[in-house]
C-alpha cells in the first residue's frame, strides 16, 4: 500500500467517526428526551387530578407541540 492509499483511507475514517459521534450525540438526546415524557406521564398517572380529554384538551395539545416543534 503506498502512503497516498493510507492518507485517503485515514481521511476516509475520519470522516466516518465525526458522522458517528454527530449520531451518538442524536441518539443520546433522543434517549434523554424519552426518559423525560415518560417521567412526565408517570408524574401525571400519580397525580390525582383528572382532565377531561375532549376536542378542545387535543387543540391546546397540538398547538403546544406545533409551538416546541417550531422551537426546535
Amino acid at each position: 500500500m503506498t502512503n497516498a492509499t493510507i492518507e485517503k483511507k485515514l481521511a476516509t475514517m475520519a470522516v466516518d467517526i465525526r458522522r458517528l459521534k454527530k449520531f451518538v450525540k442524536i441518539n443520546s438526546a433522543v434517549v434523554k428526551a424519552r426518559a423525560r415524557l415518560r417521567a412526565e406521564i408517570i408524574k401525571g398517572l400519580k397525580s390525582d387530578s383528572g382532565k377531561p380529554i375532549d376536542a378542545a384538551y387535543w387543540k391546546r395539545l397540538h398547538a403546544l407541540a406545533r409551538q416546541h416543534a417550531s422551537k426546535a
